[in-house]
């Protein structure tokens, strides 16, 4: 909006500035006009006086002015169009320039929405770059730590090499005595020798000499520095050796402990399924079939009861035998629930023991893991440390490659004073040639002068010498000992100076042997700079397969605690189901009371119509005895005692049924008491209450569920009842 704002102003003041063009261009154009007009009026009026006596030059001369007007009038026009079509050519192009900033605006809108995008990309890869760069701090930071550790441990090797250092500080100071000595020696050698040589000569001697001393104390220090610095690389590379051995070896056991997580899982996983459906089969089918079981016994029950009616009282033997192995088969399909509820228990318990041996399994794990990823702090601690220590021995050798090359400076420096001592030598050993040749040409001229003083002297034993001879021998006896005084001194000189050379030589030959030692120890120094530089550019690829491998632990690590927190979270899934499961329990048991009371209820009214029947029995007996015609009232007694015990079997099977939910209400509640380890609970199908009752309704309506000792109670009292009744029958038939 901003940009469409600035472009609009832009237009704005561009056709304010035409339109003040046009109408400054059209102001002065019509002041021009103005001011011609006032001209062309003011010349007849000019004109008049002068011309006022020839009117015939004046018409002509307002033609011409009017043709000249005409014509300037025609030009300025024309000029005033070409302003014009100037002007519509000005606007159009601003037009134009209108249109192509509307349509750059676009493009700049179009272009800052792409780079709005770009910037978003940026930011997030940004983001991610920032995470990764805070992922591998904390990674470095871990190192560092373990590198300290390190440290700690490699304190006692440093105290070693500290004693060895001493050891050899303390050979370096006897040594350094025995310099001493020897420069106090050679001070005294050259006191002595001082008045003989020249200021400048000795002076470069002492500078050279205390260069040579620099040297040997830089190149001591240097070569203590190197020794250092070789240790410390030997002790970063041990401890990247055994940093490297103890990752490897916490990777393995991270592999290890992952390997037999997903063992564990899968164990756990199979057992947990396999444990659900056996449930599922042995709570859902067994039931299914006992109350089958119970049904058909029930149905057969019945159609013995109808044939016992139809058929001919000659087998009621045989109807006996079948009711009793009736009862017999319900008893004994009453217990195979017991059995297979027991084998069921036993079952659980062992996969509740299995479970609680995976969970102790799962928590050693664990606590594997938590020492794994301690060690592996430990060692990026000791990454961080022995990076630290290479950064330093980087910097030392750096150090050690500049100080080597000064040295070499200073060595090339050393050996330009040897050359230039070397030339001032050559150059003192022509004086002492030039001496001697002097030497040699006084000789000659002190043998000449002696011979011409024999010559003189035997002339004088001939001839009485002039005092002009004596004078002269006197001049020559005084330049034969000048001559002698100078050869005496050039003689003293040339021994000194054969001695300065001889001096000089031995110092040149003791300067050449250090400066070949120099060059030897220089160029063991980049033998080993080079060997460093490749033993760093190896530890450094380490470093890097290292910091990868952490990562990837890193990466490992993360899976793993989000597997344990979904692992937390089922767990809490099953805790709070478990709580949901033992309210349910609760609530079971406060209904299985009520059905205990229920049952005692029904047991106490089942042996009150026992006593019933047993008493109708006893008078339908004694009627037998005493009356023969209450038979028939006998006979509908019997057929209504049929039909209540018929509604009795109904009762039975009802009570069956019960039975059996109670048994396996029994067994969740006993499971609900020891509930599993890893927080499930087993899942048993009750059948519902409703479902019970309208079982148990068909028979009477206040009939409910009996426990479990009143059925066994009752099962028996039927027996009696029912072999009685048939026994009757038996006895009653020969009377008909």
């Amino acid at each position: 909006m901003d940009r469409r704002s600035g472009l609009w102003r832009r237009k704005s003041r561009e056709k304010s500035s035409a339109e003040s063009e046009s109408s400054d261009s059209v102001s002065s154009y019509s002041e021009r006009l103005s001011d011609e007009q006032g001209v062309f009026r003011s010349s007849p009026t000019e004109s008049s006086p002068n011309h006022v006596h020839s009117p015939k030059i004046s018409s002509i001369n307002e033609g011409k002015d009017g043709h000249e007007t005409v014509k300037s009038l025609t030009e300025k026009l024309s000029a005033a169009l070409l302003d014009v079509a100037a002007k519509e050519h000005l606007v159009k192009q601003h037009a134009k320039v209108t249109e192509e900033a509307i349509s750059g605006w676009e493009s700049a809108e179009a272009e800052v929405a792409a780079l709005k995008q770009l910037l978003e990309t940026s930011s997030l890869k940004n983001s991610v770059l920032e995470e990764k760069v805070n992922h591998l701090d904390e990674a470095l930071r871990e190192c560092v730590r373990q590198l300290r550790k390190s440290r700690e441990e490699q304190e006692q090797k440093v105290q070693d090499a500290d004693t060895k250092a001493r050891e050899s500080e303390s050979s370096r100071f006897e040594l350094e005595i025995e310099i001493k000595e020897l420069h106090l020696q050679l001070e005294a050698v050259k006191k002595l020798s001082f008045i003989t040589t020249d200021k400048s000569l000795y002076s470069r001697l002492e500078s050279l000499e205390k260069e040579n001393k620099c040297l040997k104390t830089e190149l001591l220090a240097q070569s203590e520095q190197l020794r250092v610095c070789m240790l410390e690389r030997d002790l970063s590379t041990q401890a990247a050796e055994s940093a490297s051995k103890q990752h490897l070896e916490s990777i393995k056991k991270v592999a290890k402990l992952e390997s037999e997580c997903r063992r564990l899982r899968s164990i756990e996983f199979r057992k947990s399924t396999g444990f659900q459906s056996t449930v599922i089969l042995s709570g859902v089918f067994p039931e299914q079939e006992i109350l089958n079981s119970w049904a058909s016994a029930g149905v057969s029950e019945c159609d013995q009861f109808k044939q016992e009616k139809t058929c001919s009282r000659d087998i009621t033997g045989l109807t006996e035998i079948d009711l009793m192995d009736d009862f017999l088969e319900m008893e004994r399909l009453a217990a195979t629930p017991e059995v297979e509820s027991d084998r069921d228990f036993v079952q659980e318990k062992s996969q509740k023991n299995e479970i609680e041996d995976l969970q102790l399994q799962v928590a050693e794990l664990e606590k594997k893991i938590q020492e794994v990823e301690y060690e592996k702090g430990q060692l990026k601690l000791i990454l961080a440390e022995t990076s630290n220590q290479l950064e330093i021995s980087c910097n030392q050798l750096a150090l050690a490659g500049d100080e080597v090359v000064e040295l070499q400076r200073h060595i090339e420096l050393a050996n330009e004073s040897k050359e230039a001592a070397m030339a001032e030598a050559f150059g003192l050993e022509g004086k002492r040639k030039e001496t001697e040749l002097q030497l040699e040409m006084a000789r000659s001229e002190i043998l000449r002068l002696s011979k011409e003083v024999e010559g003189l002297q035997g002339k004088l034993n001939d001839k009485t010498l002039s005092t002009e001879l004596e004078e002269k021998i006197e001049m020559l006896e005084t330049r034969r000992k000048d001559l002698q005084s100078q050869l005496n001194s050039a003689v003293m000189q040339t021994e000194e100076l054969r001695e300065q050379v001889s001096i000089l030589e031995e110092k040149l030959e003791e300067e050449s042997t250090i400066c070949a030692a120099y060059l030897g120890k220089a160029e063991e120094n980049e033998v080993k700079k080079e060997e460093l530089e490749i033993q760093l550019i190896s530890v450094k690829s380490r470093l890097e397969e290292e910091r990868s491998v952490s990562a990837k632990l890193a990466d490992r690590a993360k899976i793993a605690e989000a597997a344990k927190i979904s692992s937390e979270s089922q767990l809490e899934l099953a805790r709070s189901e478990a709580g949901r499961l033992n309210t349910e329990v609760r609530h079971l048991q406060a209904k299985i009371e009520e059905e205990a009371t229920l049952s005692a209820e029904y047991s106490a009214k089942c042996r009150v119509l026992e006593d019933e029947l047993s008493r109708r029995k006893k008078c339908a007996e004694l009627l037998d005895a005493t009356k023969g015609a209450v038979k028939f009232n006998k006979e509908k007694e019997l057929a209504e005692a049929a039909g209540k015990l018929a509604e009795c079997q109904k009762t039975i099977a009802s009570l069956g049924r019960q039975l059996k939910s109670l048994t396996n209400i029994d067994e969740f509640v006993f499971e609900a008491d020891n509930p599993r380890s890893d927080g499930f609970l087993p899942y048993f199908s009750f059948p519902d209450s409703k479902t019970l009752h309208s079982n148990g309704s068909s028979g009477d309506s206040d009939w409910t569920q009996p426990p479990l000792s009143s059925s066994a109670s009752v099962l028996p009292g039927f027996g009696r009842l029912l072999s009685r009744s048939r026994s009757s029958d038996h006895v009653e038939t020969p009377r008909l």
